[in-house]
């Protein structure tokens, strides 16, 4: 009987051993799992502020890139306003030289004057050239200013407005009729200007890394 106990107890002592082993075991297991983990969550955390931090990086570009072509386009627009303002300001003093002379004209001579006035004037105005370098309005102003001194029909116009294209603005005359018009010549000159100024826009915001929905917006302008 005795024996039977000690048998009991040594079994029993040695299932407490094996017991403590396994439990030991156990948490080694877990603080080595815990130490796995906080390393995982932490370089995780690590690669998603690194990618934050590019991402703001490439906004902050993308911005930069807007606010200059902004600025760019409201520069090129008040030099635009600037020598509109001056065109404006010399048919100003045209138009008083011409109110002056008439003021001035005695009335024996009114007859001889109103005949000048109805036939080509003696000095032409010469419209400049143009290569689509600078602005299409600004090339338009003129020459309608000078088409206007000069007194010019339409088919006059036409074939100076013809003439004075040159360069990559005389490539578009390929794609114009010979019976086209002198409005719609302009026209012409006036979508190619257009398009020329949204592709600008839209390669500048594209090399900046700008969305798919300004791309589709830059497409369907083009």
């Amino acid at each position: 009987m005795k024996m039977a106990q000690d048998s009991i107890l040594e079994n029993l002592v040695k299932m407490m051993a094996e017991l403590k082993t396994t439990f030991s075991d156990f948490q080694g297991a877990i603080v080595e799992l815990r130490s796995d983990l906080e390393y995982e969550i932490s370089k995780r955390i690590c690669d998603v502020k690194l990618d934050v931090d590019s991402h703001r990086k490439e906004l902050f570009e993308v911005q930069s890139a807007v606010t200059g072509i902004v600025e760019k386009c409201s520069s090129d627009m008040k030099d635009i306003r600037e020598q509109l303002s001056n065109i404006k300001a010399g048919d100003r003093k045209i138009d008083s030289v011409r109110q002056i002379s008439g003021a001035s004209v005695s009335s024996d001579k009114q007859l001889e004057v109103d005949n000048e006035c109805t036939a080509e004037p003696s000095r032409l105005v010469k419209p400049p050239k143009f290569d689509g370098s600078s602005p299409w309005a600004v090339f338009h102003r003129q020459f309608k200013t000078a088409a206007q001194y000069n007194q010019w029909e339409e088919d006059e116009k036409n074939a100076q407005l013809v003439t004075a294209l040159q360069g990559p603005a005389a490539d578009i005359l390929q794609t114009v009729p010979m019976e086209a018009t002198y409005r719609e010549i302009c026209v012409r000159l006036w979508r190619v200007a257009m398009e020329s100024t949204i592709w600008l826009l839209y390669t500048s915001v594209n090399c900046v890394g700008g969305n798919r929905r300004q791309e589709r917006l830059f497409k369907i302008l083009l």
